[in-house]
């Protein structure tokens, strides 16, 4: 497998602008919406806490899902082979969660892939950044390729994370077994390696990658809609493209459909 050794560094002050639909490609002409969040489990019920950082804890792990460990709340054996996506146990939402196939081209493959991810810290918790295809930073951040990333790159309080929301950025937390939790990320993919593991998204101090795990470990799980196809890699599905809001040259600006536009709608140079 490949390994990724990069940083995004992104200076804080604004307040946030405008959170809107916001597409990474994960394959050629595929894109994926992540559901902000981690998969979380009460009381059997299965559901996505949106703020994961908040409160780490063994809520957020699970084995990986088969007909008989029912979404990974048991535990599955080598002879149960058949993924059942955990996507299907959250009602109404049409989610999925990634092949490795999927996360590998994320990571590498799409445009700009290594300027598209990072480690960093979030109120306090550890863990991984991504941005999507497309990004119209506000004025004020910036970023950068480092070899050497690690989880004091990047890092948010509560309130400025909502900054990075408005444009699109996916915060997931340093959470794995009970011994990694805080130093290392490890998330479930839908692809098993063998009978024994099955792929995880991974990361650490100066490593983001893939890695795979042992079916019967408690690992947490992040979940994606589809975006449908794009041959373009942008961030739009369709031809028409997401308005969001920006700051550029001190003035709040509408970009909309491919134009820049004022706050009273008109057409700006």
């Amino acid at each position: 497998m490949k390994q990724l050794y990069i940083s995004i560094l992104f200076l804080v002050g604004l307040t946030p602008l405008w959170a809107g639909e916001h597409y990474f490609s994960v394959s050629g002409d595929k894109q994926a919406a992540f559901k902000q969040g981690v998969l979380q489990s009460a009381s059997g019920t299965l559901s996505v806490d949106a703020a994961p950082w908040k409160s780490p804890s063994a809520v957020y792990r699970f084995s990986w899902s088969t007909e008989r460990s029912r979404y990974g709340l048991a535990k599955p054996s080598a002879k149960d082979t058949r993924f059942v996506d955990w996507g299907g146990a959250v009602a109404g939402q049409n989610l999925k969660t990634l092949s490795v196939e999927e996360w590998e081209y994320l990571l590498y493959d799409r445009n700009n892939a290594a300027s598209l991810v990072g480690l960093g810290t979030v109120s306090g918790t550890a863990g991984m950044i991504i941005l999507p295809d497309v990004v119209e930073l506000p004025a004020g951040f910036s970023s950068y390729v480092d070899a050497k990333s690690t989880f004091k790159d990047n890092v948010y309080s509560a309130s400025q994370w909502q900054v990075m929301q408005s444009i699109g950025a996916v915060f997931l937390p340093a959470i794995g077994s009970d011994e990694q939790d805080g130093k290392q990320g490890n998330y479930w993919t839908s692809s098993r390696e063998d009978n024994e593991k099955a792929y995880t998204l991974s990361f650490q101090n100066g490593f983001i990658g893939i890695r795979s795990e042992d079916i019967a470990r408690q690992l947490p799980v992040c979940l994606v809609a589809d975006a449908g196809k794009s041959k373009s890699g942008a961030s739009h599905v369709g031809g028409q493209q997401g308005a969001r809001k920006v700051v550029r040259d001190g003035q709040i600006m509408i970009y909309y459909n491919g134009q820049w536009l004022n706050l009273l709608g008109k057409t700006a140079e």
